[in-house]
């Protein structure tokens, strides 16, 4: 206020008005205190309902603490022992459990005070506040709960978990992935991570991650590949899912998880699992909040009209006080004996408190926790509160107690923010607090009651929890197969997005029990049984069963439930998955079946076989003789293949050898008796002839024998650079034909470089040696054209049956404008030393193309052709993309 104040705006005035009670239930506080000497406890009603009583708000300490849970009774005992001896400067700040006396509650509380000393040194007073923290105590044992959750998942999963931080390059890992990989570090760059990847996967793994990281294609990575462990060099396979997203400081991650699917792709039966932490109790508690709230707006209600009612019967009683002077002088003193009491009222307050007086908010009386709470001491006094905080300007408070002058409607906020100057230091605080407007007799408001509560670490907690559970849904993201999680009871309270995707339903619709109307109803009442009898013992649940897709059909799965302890051996929440066995069900049905129809058979054949005994004895003497035949034959395979590949030695060697004489020997006889020879030098050079086309045929052999034999070692080939390679080889031949080259943009694939090449320079010296006449006799120019595009499996042409089943294939195709041939000797033209031509005619061994095929069936393709007689031919190799 300003100007000179009116008796009836004093203080004291206000004394009369004020309801200290109103200020602490506001602000939901109770009220406490401990007599020193008596050991007696008293309380207000709040505290008295904290521990659960109905009556009773006067009661000895020996039978107040037995209503504290057993397991916090000592720790409680001991520091309110040391309040009363003065340790810990007489500061008492705890938080325990309360086990409700009359409703046998269990609640969370914070006894918040402090003792007071004489000058000797003696505790003469021993008081504070108390209040209800249940909400958030439980929202930080949910993301506890969480956190061991998720741990559970990954470990009933076998499943690790990652981070890449896209800005350092580097990756951090759990222990499961330590393990895993054999790694020594803690993190580890992106270079050593792809050093265990198979040289055939290492392309595809780094092309996906690099999709992964950026945005426009969604952020998602889904990759399984092969390892080779670090130390012991165990072969693995790995599969890696991953999602992109963004921290609170802006930092792109990559952040997924990776588990060993090698036993999994062995037996189609690995499991893995997922939970969802429990929002539902954290939204629960927040409608918990919302109640409070209400509760609290109508008790400051009623208090308001409380104070209206006083504040009349003050206005009667001043006007009493006009009838007479010596009235007047006593009520005078009454008055001031009330404005003594008030401000010790509002100094001795457990929670800030503090009257702005006037328009201007001059602070006229602030406790020491008010003091406390801004860091600006006594000199906050008889300052406009803009002047006293300056850094509230551009902040809402000074409006809104500008506002709550003007209207008198009061005001009351949670959580809020503020940035307050504290002791010199600008911070960011965030507070409970009142805005109550106090009025005069003639019912204009005149000054403005405020009591905050700093609340900065439960909302600093609120927030690190959120945070903590955004991060945790979109991990269980990454997670693959359907899950599910719900309580000790068995209510169904989370899916992953997959069960929603799988069944077409909402949350709605399946939680709780509703997901019964999934599963096939033979199966059901066995499903229910089993379940409940897991859930009565406690011990984990497994069953098969049919569950309805969204279009109708079942598919069999297999379930797996484990139920998941607290720190105190309670049951906390039953986490698990659900497998999609249905071709394994089907391979066993018939395998049953045939089971069946063998057992059927074999009990109708029962008299047959018993009358037929000796016929069946003297088969089995020539099953005998027959598997001793066998024996032979694979002993004289073993042989042969020993001789064939002496075979290639001699053929590579000692035959070539000779052939290479008859060559030299020719030449000499040519250039020293070539004039006494005659007619013999024609048929010395058709010896030569023939010794050339014995060594290309036993060279041929030998490429032919090399593939069928060696293993294709898979690694990234360019086929652009294998053309590029081959044309060079036959540069010679090219030009002197004049041949015209266009090759088109050619893919990356997996394979063997050497052969390959060879499949190419087959295909490519075919194009240029069969080539046609003009209708003049003069021989055509070769046209070369090769290019590729992908064809889906589902659009091979039917006569074609690739030796690996991929999902897509590369579609090479070489056409050129030779002589062609009649499609009806396709299958004999891939044959070894089939010819559709005269050898005089074209040159040739006859096992270029089955070499070609070769390569292609080795690197898990096919190859046909299509021609017409004197069109040219185009040759198609499917090759696994």
């Amino acid at each position: 206020m300003t100007g000179q104040q009116q008796p009836s705006d004093t203080p004291a005035n206000l004394t009369q008005r004020l309801n200290i009670d109103f200020a602490l239930q506001a602000a939901g506080l109770g009220v406490w205190e401990l007599d020193p000497v008596t050991k007696q406890v008293l309380w207000d009603d709040r505290c008295r309902l904290l521990f659960g009583l109905t009556k009773d708000n006067q009661l000895p300490f020996e039978q107040a603490i037995q209503y504290i849970h057993p397991d916090d009774q000592a720790r409680i005992d001991q520091a309110v022992q040391q309040a009363l001896l003065g340790q810990s400067n007489g500061q008492y700040d705890v938080t325990y459990r309360t086990v409700g006396a009359d409703d046998g509650l269990l609640r969370w509380v914070r006894f918040m005070g402090r003792a007071e000393l004489t000058p000797a040194g003696q505790v003469c007073r021993f008081a504070g506040v108390a209040q209800e923290v249940t909400p958030q105590v439980l929202a930080q044992q949910q993301v506890q709960q969480a956190q061991d959750t998720l741990q559970g998942v990954l470990a009933i999963a076998d499943t690790g978990i990652w981070t890449l931080d896209v800005a350092t390059g580097l990756i951090s890992y759990s222990q499961r992935l330590k393990e895993l990989f054999e790694f020594t570090d803690d993190t580890i760059g992106m270079d050593r991570v792809y050093n265990p990847i198979l040289d055939a996967d290492q392309l595809r793994v780094a092309q996906a991650v690099n999709r992964a990281l950026d945005p426009a294609s969604g952020g998602l990575l889904d990759e399984e590949y092969s390892i080779v462990t670090q130390r012991t060099g165990r072969h693995r396979i790995v599969r890696a899912q991953a999602k992109l997203y963004v921290d609170e400081q802006g930092t792109h991650k990559l952040q997924g998880s990776m588990r060993d699917v090698t036993q999994e792709r062995d037996t189609q039966l690995a499991l893995e699992q997922q939970v969802q932490a429990r929002t539902q109790q954290l939204e629960a508690s927040e409608a918990r909040y919302r109640q409070l709230a209400q509760s609290l707006e109508a008790q400051v209600h009623q208090r308001t009209q409380a104070l209206v009612t006083a504040n009349e019967e003050l206005a009667a009683i001043n006007e009493e006080l006009r009838i007479s002077y010596e009235q007047e002088r006593l009520v005078r003193q009454q008055l001031e004996n009330s404005e003594a009491r008030f401000r010790s009222l509002i100094e001795e307050a457990p929670i800030a408190t503090c009257l702005l007086v006037g328009r201007e908010l001059r602070t006229e009386v602030a406790n020491q926790p008010m003091l406390d709470l801004f860091g600006k001491g006594r000199s906050m006094f008889d300052k406009p509160l803009s002047e006293a905080m300056p850094e509230l300007a551009g902040q809402p408070f000074l409006d809104i107690l500008d506002e709550v002058f003007t209207t008198g409607i009061a005001y009351e906020a949670k959580g809020i923010r503020a940035d307050v100057e504290v002791d010199g230091v600008l911070g960011s605080y965030y507070f409970d607090f009142t805005y109550k407007p106090l009025r005069n007799a003639k019912g204009s408001v005149y000054a403005i009651i405020d009591m905050a509560i700093d609340v900065t670490q439960q909302v600093l907690a609120r927030q690190e929890s959120e945070a903590t559970l955004r991060q945790f849904r979109t991990l269980l993201q990454a997670l693959p197969n359907m899950t599910w999680t719900n309580t000790p009871t068995g209510e169904v309270d989370f899916y992953n997005e997959r069960w929603y995707a799988y069944t077409g339903l909402s949350l709605e619709q399946t939680r709780d029990w509703g997901w019964q109307a999934v599963v096939h109803p033979d199966d059901l009442p066995q499903t229910m049984a089993t379940y409940q009898q897991a859930l009565a013992r406690g011990e984990e649940f497994m069953f098969e069963n049919r569950y309805r897709r969204a279009d109708g059909q079942y598919r069999w799965h297999l379930n797996r439930a484990l139920p998941l302890y607290g720190e105190d051996g309670q049951l906390v929440n039953w986490v698990g998955t659900a497998t999609d066995i249905h071709e394994q069900k089907q391979v066993e049905a018939q395998l049953e079946q045939q089971v069946q129809e063998r057992t059927e058979q074999l009990a109708a054949s029962n008299e047959e076989l018993s009358a037929t005994n000796e016929e069946l004895t003297a088969t089995n003497k020539d099953f005998i003789a027959a598997n001793q035949a066998l024996e032979g034959a694979n002993h004289d395979l073993l042989r042969s293949n020993k001789n064939l590949e002496q075979f290639a030695y001699i053929a590579s060697h000692d035959m070539q050898e000779p052939l290479r004489k008859i060559q030299q020997f020719g030449d000499l006889l040519k250039s020293q008796y070539g004039d006494r020879l005659g007619d013999g030098v024609a048929y010395l050079e058709r010896m030569q002839t023939a010794a050339s086309r014995m060594s290309a045929l036993i060279r041929d052999l030998l490429a032919f024998s090399r593939i069928s034999t060696t293993q294709v070692i898979a690694q990234p080939v360019a086929l652009d650079q294998v053309v590029s390679r081959v044309l060079e080889t036959l540069s010679v031949v090219v030009e002197e034909s004049g041949a015209q080259v266009e090759v088109t943009s050619l893919p990356v694939v997996p394979g063997d470089r050497s052969q390959l090449d060879q499949l190419f320079q087959n295909l490519l010296s075919n194009a240029v040696k069969f080539r046609r006449t003009s209708p003049g006799g003069e021989l055509v120019t070769p046209q070369i054209r090769i290019k590729a595009n992908l064809v889906a499996e589902s659009d091979l042409p039917p006569s074609l049956h690739p030796a690996r089943y991929a999902q897509t294939y590369h579609c090479i195709e070489v056409a050129d404008n030779g002589i062609g041939f009649e499609e009806k000797y396709l299958d004999r033209m891939f044959e070894v030393f089939q010819r559709l031509h005269g050898k005089n005619e074209f040159g040739g061994t006859g096992i270029g193309l089955a070499i070609v095929q070769k390569v292609v069936i080795n690197h898990g393709g096919a190859i046909t052709a299509t021609s017409e007689p004197g069109q040219g031919a185009t040759f198609l190799v499917y090759l696994p993309a």
